[in-house]
């Protein structure tokens, strides 16, 4: 490659399977299974192709806040990768790269090429499963349980209803979503147990207790129910919080489940 790689350089507007193949091969170099929501993020935001002299050499996909997500540059073009990722950062104003440990290449780059790295997510695996017995009874969701769970799901946790609306009629379709009722046969809690084609042989675990039902180990008691009810199914559990969530943390860490990758948002600024 001469030393004006990055002039010939191109972007261009593309379908999700138009980069397949680039896709997986950036799968095969992951480390471990990504997140499934910051996933999820970078499947919902706009593909690009990445060409040099006409042929892809490469793909990302940038989100409506110009952040980049899921940054690959083919085996062949490793040694202009950082060149590459210059481009794209002034080209489109990216304000930030989301890059996790379980894409190193993304994420060296992004830390070389970046700013500041903030952690937005702390990625669980279940390395040394408790002894405890003590469940909760759930019971899968229906269609007939949408609303409440939007409604539940909003006034918990805040998300847009549009987005929860679609997010939570897709796990009630795929059968991923358990409910905890109270007394009054109100939802006292939910769990998820998602299973991504991304990342075969594993469960996602995500749950939500209600703020009535908070301190009363339902927690712990819900995050144990859905480690077996996916162990059952020969998953491997894992699931992700926030840094700040610290009592989420705990929950997870009695569980059995240990941190083991990080997703960072590096602030990216264009270079002259």
């Amino acid at each position: 490659m001469s030393k004006n790689a990055t002039a010939r350089v191109t972007l261009q507007n593309a379908s999700h399977s138009a980069c397949a193949g680039l896709r997986s091969e950036r799968q095969q170099n992951l480390l471990g299974p990504e997140d499934d929501m910051w996933a999820t993020f970078a499947d919902m935001a706009e593909p690009y192709e990445i060409l040099i002299d006409g042929h892809i050499v490469g793909c990302c996909s940038i989100d409506d806040d110009n952040q980049l997500h899921a940054f690959h540059v083919s085996h062949d073009y490793q040694e202009v990768a950082s060149e590459v990722l210059a481009h794209v950062i002034d080209t489109k104003k990216i304000s930030a790269a989301v890059a996790s440990t379980v894409d190193p290449a993304f994420l060296s780059l992004s830390l070389t090429t970046g700013g500041k790295a903030d952690p937005v997510a702390l990625m669980y695996t279940l390395i040394a499963p408790t002894a405890q017995r003590e469940s909760v009874a759930v019971r899968p969701a229906s269609r007939a349980d949408h609303c409440a769970a939007v409604e539940f799901y909003q006034a918990e946790i805040g998300l847009p209803r549009d987005f929860l609306e679609r997010f939570l009629a897709e796990r009630v379709d795929r059968g991923e979503l358990y409910l905890v009722e109270g007394v009054a046969g109100e939802i006292a809690a939910t769990g998820e147990c998602r299973v991504d084609p991304r990342s075969p042989g594993h469960a996602h675990l995500g749950l939500v207790v209600g703020a009535h039902h908070r301190g009363r180990r339902m927690g712990s008691r819900l995050m144990h129910t859905l480690t077996e009810l996916s162990r059952a199914r020969g998953l491997t559990p894992l699931c992700s919080t926030e840094p700040a969530n610290i009592p989420a943390q705990r929950v997870i860490h009695r569980a059995g489940f240990r941190c083991l990758h990080r997703v960072f948002r590096i602030a990216m600024m264009p270079t002259q």
